[in-house]
């Protein structure tokens, strides 16, 4: 994961702390099923906090409202034993730690990027919850493709805003989107401002919604014995197929 590091530039800009974190730490701060505490036992080898960004060590403003809190940054690096629950580690990961986390996992030669938004909790303020969780696939850095390529220098330290951690934290969390969405989105283009980035986001969700819908109509199609029908159904999947090509027309 360090070669990871040193392509997105991050040695350039602050110092490592490389801080491990015990999965006893983890087990205290969150209440987690047997099963869970099987995941974390299994599937880890180690947890190492890598890099903690913060208004000392870099040129970036915190950012604080009644919804959110994004005073740091820290890059957490998760060596495991193997692939599997990826996901769900990244939610009880998310879930323990209450700052903005980026978690780098690790398994032999590749690596794979998972983010989360996160906002005060409505019930306590004190905490955070988190959105949904955004991964990208494994990433063998040996052998990077020309997609993977451009995600790696969208969240290169030079090319992401340095506005605040806010904006810093959102541009990574949209680009590791933007790779989960590839089949979607064929400019890799990272956006100037929230309303941009929330708009984008709702186009590849409704994108992604209509080829479901699609998806079950080229089932029943292929069912449906009677002519009469068999044609409104094609001519259904015509018109949602023309309504995708439309959002993607508007999301590039």
């Amino acid at each position: 994961m360090w070669d990871f590091f040193n392509f997105i530039e991050l040695d350039k800009k602050v110092r490592p702390v490389n801080i491990k974190i015990d999965k006893k730490t983890i087990y205290e701060n969150i209440d987690l099923s047997s099963s869970e505490r099987k995941i974390i036992a299994e599937c880890i080898e180690k947890i190492e906090i890598a890099y903690v960004l913060n208004s000392k060590n870099i040129n970036i403003q915190p950012y604080s409202d009644e919804n959110m809190k994004y005073e740091s940054i820290a890059f957490i690096g998760i060596k495991m034993r193997k692939k599997e629950k990826v996901e769900r580690i990244a939610e009880i990961l998310n879930c323990s730690i209450p700052n903005p986390i980026a978690l780098v996992f690790e398994f032999e030669e590749s690596i794979l990027i998972a983010t989360a938004l996160k906002r005060l909790s409505k019930i306590d303020k004190n905490r955070a919850v988190f959105e949904k969780i955004n991964l990208t696939d494994w990433i063998n850095l040996d052998n990077i493709d020309d997609l993977q390529l451009q995600f790696i220098n969208a969240i290169k330290m030079s090319n992401l805003p340095y506005t605040d951690f806010y904006e810093f934290y959102s541009a990574i969390d949209e680009a590791v989107f933007l790779i989960n969405n590839s089949c979607i989105v064929k400019q890799f283009k990272i956006s100037q401002n929230e309303e941009e980035r929330i708009h984008k986001k709702d186009i590849i969700e409704n994108i992604k919604s209509l080829e479901e819908k699609l998806a079950k109509i080229q089932i029943r199609i292929n069912k449906e014995k009677q002519f009469n029908k068999k044609l409104e159904l094609n001519i259904e999947a015509s018109k949602i197929k023309d309504d995708i090509e439309g959002l993607k027309m508007n999301l590039n």
